[in-house]
């Protein structure tokens, strides 16, 4: 299978598009209002009836800087976290950057 192939006409014109907008820097933590998916019209939303507006809300396209970004927030001095095995290989990683005291697999 050859992976080189040009890159298509509709990604070069968004490209230089967001460039001409100067839409070229990080994004805010909780993600592009505009682009975001509504927390209420989502599966989750649906399944478990839950009602939460786009504030409430933030929208990564990294899971693993989910992960990091959700740790980092939950987890306090002392507290203990539980790593069930099979995990994804930087989660032990991003568990022992926390403030967490003790953790467990």
């Amino acid at each position: 299978m050859n992976r080189h192939f040009p890159t298509p006409r509709h990604i070069k014109d968004a490209a230089i598009a967001a460039i001409d907008a100067n839409f070229t820097r990080y994004t805010v933590v909780p993600g592009i209002p505009d682009v975001a998916p509504r927390p209420s019209s989502s599966a989750i939303a649906c399944d478990f009836g839950s009602d939460y507006d786009i504030s409430e809300a933030i929208f990564n396209h990294r899971r693993q800087a989910g992960a990091f970004n959700t740790i980092q927030v939950l987890v306090d001095h002392g507290d203990e976290v539980i790593l069930p095995v099979p995990y994804w290989v930087s989660f032990k990683d991003i568990i022992q950057y926390a403030p967490a005291a003790r953790w467990y697999f």
